[in-house]
């Protein structure tokens, strides 16, 4: 804990504002720097939250343009050959079609 002239610095970054007059109006104490833990758990959850919405995504424009009878890299409708005459990659074929 160090003194600064009316602010009270503690040993993790904060500062306690209760000498400063304007003391009822906002928090007593302000946070300074980053608590490294719980910002790294926070951004794992939310990024292992979001993921399979993100992944989501692209598999059903895959399922869609499958179904469609579209190639599903680019969406160029299927020709009778193995490849996209679009963009080259190899077509899957629907079973049954």
């Amino acid at each position: 804990m160090a003194i600064n002239g009316s602010t009270v610095v503690f040993d993790r970054g904060f500062v306690d504002l209760s000498l400063q007059p304007w003391h009822g109006m906002i928090p007593r104490v302000l946070p300074l720097g980053i608590d490294w833990l719980p910002f790294a758990v926070n951004t794992l959850f939310y990024a292992a939250l979001l993921w399979p919405l993100f992944c989501a995504s692209f598999a059903m424009r895959r399922i869609v343009r499958m179904k469609r009878g579209r190639c599903v890299k680019c969406g160029y409708p299927m020709g009778e050959s193995a490849v996209c005459s679009e963009c080259g990659s190899a077509l899957r074929r629907r079973v049954g079609a």
